[in-house]
């Protein structure tokens, strides 16, 4: 399609057209000819018309803009994604979206394969509030209440896709306390990387990772949950294994600070996964985790957290080498008054790691807790081959507090392979 703004007259247009056509040969551009078939056809457009990369430039992608996406942010490109979503999953190629803005007003169905790939050069997030002054490359203005949801479009199991979506910047503007970004999908073989995902209700919801990579994004001002897979209303299952082989590394997890009850990542039973080196802050809860075997905490920076790590009725964890920092109630409490959120009704004693009851199976070692309440508070029952040592703290006094009775006897029966570090003021 050739915009005819661009030239004077239709003799210009068809000079130009014999330039390219000899005989039934489409000349290339070194004036070799390659087969084709009739003439050009021409077709009029607007001034200032979107030019459409060819495919062929792209590696074996397919430009969104094929699909009659607009990338001005004008119209509703709701169709156009959707057409080149059902392309990639009919013929596994990868959809291109360009620099632009793109409206997305409604839900986009997903089958078994869906890869995106967009042009953000980089990722810039803070202080970027809106979508008219946001300085990414490649960013999708959403309104609907779930951006992506299995192509079945079945309310009450999850849809296996293998999704990849990589240099995307993806903003809610409507709906964003009730607002999902992956809803009751099962994410298999999965790879989200060098996204920025921003002020949606939740991100991951009702929903599987299987053998999936999320890397090296950052989501900002989540209102609710970051991936939450506990009591969902009309799953079949209400504890799905929500976390098998999978590897959520290098991304800044930021919750917003004006809901009272938020956590960022509420699951069930992760299975060998591994959870390392992410920034999450301003959650009431940020990990809350029951069940499972195998999974790894490690490397993470926690801060403005009432509980950094909850663990009840978990087991086969290691929580390593993680640090948590400005987690105090009298230091926070005006902080999170001011920014609309009251927390008087809260556990005035903030802590790093939680121990509630029935955990077994524990390694909780070279943690390091500065400016929180308590870094270690274990209460309730049920403990079994637990291994706390080489935990530090500005006030030896605050490494760990053992506030249960139940608790103290189960730790103190070395029947249960059970250690806790000694700590001596030396």
């Amino acid at each position: 399609s050739i915009d005819t703004s661009n030239f004077a007259t239709k003799a210009d247009l068809a000079k130009k057209q014999n330039t390219l056509v000899s005989g039934t040969n489409i000349k290339t551009i070194n004036g070799e000819s390659i087969l084709g078939s009739g003439n050009i056809t021409i077709s009029g457009g607007s001034s200032g018309g979107t030019v459409i990369t060819p495919s062929e430039g792209l590696n074996g992608m397919v430009s969104v803009l094929t699909f009659g996406a607009d990338s001005t942010g004008a119209n509703d490109c709701t169709s156009a994604i959707q057409a080149a979503l059902d392309h990639s999953n009919n013929t596994g190629q990868t959809i291109y979206f360009p620099p632009g803005r793109y409206k997305v007003l409604n839900t986009l169905y997903v089958g078994e394969y869906a890869s995106m790939k967009g042009d953000n050069n980089s990722i810039t997030g803070i202080g970027e509030h809106n979508g008219s002054g946001n300085k990414n490359n490649v960013v999708w203005i959403t309104s609907s209440t779930k951006v992506f949801q299995g192509k079945s479009k079945s309310e009450t199991e999850l849809y296996s896709c293998k999704f990849c979506m990589e240099g995307m910047t993806l903003q809610c503007e409507q709906n964003q306390n009730s607002s999902v970004v992956f809803y009751k999908l099962l994410l298999n073989n999965a790879n989200i990387r060098d996204c920025l995902i921003r002020s949606y209700g939740t991100v991951i919801l009702g929903a599987m990772c299987y053998v999936t990579t999320i890397q090296h994004n950052w989501f900002l001002d989540i209102r609710n949950y970051f991936f939450k897979s506990k009591n969902i209303n009309g799953l079949t299952d209400q504890r799905p294994a929500s976390m098998t082989d999978s590897y959520i590394t290098d991304n800044y997890i930021n919750g917003s600070v004006l809901s009272n009850n938020h956590t960022g990542f509420d699951i069930h039973f992760p299975n060998y996964s591994v959870i390392h080196n992410n920034f999450i802050d301003f959650w009431k809860i940020g990990m809350d985790i029951s069940g499972g075997q195998g999974l790894a905490i490690t490397n993470n920076t926690f801060q403005f957290c009432m509980r950094g790590i909850f663990l009840e009725t978990a087991s086969h964890i290691s929580i390593m080498n993680n640090t948590f920092g400005l987690m105090n109630y009298n230091n926070n409490k005006a902080n999170y008054v001011n920014a609309g959120t009251n927390i008087s009704s809260w556990e005035t004693t903030w802590c790093g790691i939680y121990i509630s009851y029935q955990c077994t199976e524990i390694n909780i070692h070279c943690n390091m807790g500065m400016t929180v309440d308590k870094l270690i508070r274990i209460n309730g029952y049920g403990y079994k081959n637990f291994f706390i040592r080489d935990n530090t703290h500005g006030n030896i006094n605050n490494i760990i507090d053992i506030i249960s009775m139940d608790a103290k006897t189960g730790m103190d029966d070395g029947g249960k392979n059970v250690f806790v570090q000694t700590i001596t003021s030396s």
